[in-house]
């Protein structure tokens, strides 16, 4: 008898045991430590906003830009991410470009010869895009708006696929355009931004931060219709944003 009472009483602690276990409420979530993926990303995305802080000061947008990129390193598909490298090489490229040059270009060349005319202009053009200096942190002029004769948009474009360091809009205005043009490191910063912009939203389609940023890009670089275009996806994702909504509106009503 004293083998059954032993039997019933072992039974007995393990029903207990398992109704503690698997079956009791549990008020008290089970505290898990953070792996050590999450703290190597975490410090590093701290890490990059402070120095993107700083940089707002010191110009030093490199070590940001740096930090980010280890965060991807640990997390390459973070949609967050992305955005906030690509807000930091945008904002690199506005610190870095000093005092627009803003010129009437349409008769720069007296030539009676069209092909002299083209090319005294496009040298004058590629003579400012010279003097950008091969250090990126100088500040000298990287932002251009010139008036063009209608003539000379496309030997220009011709011109500008021989580089990998600038970028241009031209929009319609009358008989002439109007070209703007960003050189240096300007423009590739913005490459830059344009590029982690579009990553971000790939990763996450209702991310609206990152349509509003690279609508803010485009505005930036000229490109109006595709602006447009942007920052209304942005306020489809965002309704309530009334600042967006005006900006819109504003914007579109200069088209």
């Amino acid at each position: 008898m004293r083998f059954v009472y032993l039997g019933g009483a072992l039974l007995a602690a393990v029903i207990v045991v398992w109704w503690w276990v698997a079956v009791r409420p549990h008020t008290q979530p089970i505290a898990t430590a953070p792996s050590s993926t999450s703290m190597a990303f975490y410090e590093a995305k701290s890490r990059a906003e402070l120095l993107r802080f700083q940089a707002r000061h010191t110009r030093n947008f490199d070590a940001a830009i740096a930090a980010y990129q280890s965060a991807l390193q640990v997390r390459p598909d973070n949609a967050e991410i992305h955005n906030d490298l690509g807000a930091t090489y945008y904002e690199k490229g506005r610190a870095l470009m000093g005092e627009p040059v803003a010129e009437d270009l349409r008769f720069y060349s007296s030539s009676p010869d069209l092909e002299v005319r083209v090319r005294e202009t496009l040298e004058y053009m590629e003579s400012w895009f010279d003097q950008v200096p091969a250090d990126p942190n100088t500040i000298t002029p990287k932002k251009f708006v010139w008036d063009i004769p209608a003539y000379l948009l496309k030997p220009f474009e011709e011109y500008a696929k021989t580089r990998n360091d600038l970028i241009y809009s031209s929009r319609r205005v009358g008989d002439h355009y109007e070209l703007v043009v960003y050189a240096g490191e300007t423009a590739r910063a913005f490459k830059q931004a344009e590029i982690h912009f579009w990553r971000a939203i790939d990763l996450r389609p209702e991310y609206a931060p990152a349509y509003r940023n690279l609508g803010a890009l485009y505005v930036e670089i000229g490109r109006r219709e595709d602006a447009i275009k942007i920052l209304r996806q942005a306020l489809r994702l965002e309704p309530q944003d009334r600042e967006l909504d005006l900006y819109l509106q504003q914007l579109v009503g200069i088209q």
